[in-house]
């Protein structure tokens, strides 16, 4: 496996690890996303107490855009990679015997025109089952 990003890692880490993986990140962008608007309320709260000087003004207001954007950038990738785990969880599980994550990736697949591509799933992986041989589509 060459060049497919998550084939690669599933290969490295095998198919537990990586989801696992995917999970906690996902996670630490949901709290961040969480606590983002915390820090841009308490920006407002700040404009409205102090009413000094106008560097202090725009260094508020800069810090408030900083948690706006940040919120929106967690929360955006928060979406993509939990919608990238489900896809890949769903169709784990080997068709034949039903084992769930335990398989070998062989290639990955390019999606065609007809098949378009879903929130971080650039290509979908050729897998074989460690138990039973089967094969079938990741994704």
């Amino acid at each position: 496996m060459n060049g497919s990003g998550i084939g690669d890692e599933i290969c490295r880490r095998g198919f537990h690890h990586w989801f696992e993986r995917q999970l906690i990140e996902n996670h630490a962008y949901l709290v961040t996303a969480f606590l983002s608007p915390i820090l841009l309320l308490a920006g407002f709260e700040a404009m409205d107490e102090l009413r000094g000087s106008t560097v202090y003004y725009v260094a508020v207001v800069a810090v408030a855009a900083a948690a706006g954007t940040l919120m929106w950038v967690a929360w955006q990738r928060f979406c993509v990679l939990l919608v990238r785990a489900e896809l890949f969880a769903e169709s784990a599980g080997c068709p034949c015997c039903q084992a769930w994550g335990r398989f070998d990736v062989l290639a990955a697949e390019e999606i065609g025109g007809g098949d378009p591509p879903e929130a971080g799933r650039p290509h979908r992986l050729r897998v074989r089952c460690r138990r039973c041989g089967e094969q079938w589509r990741l994704g």
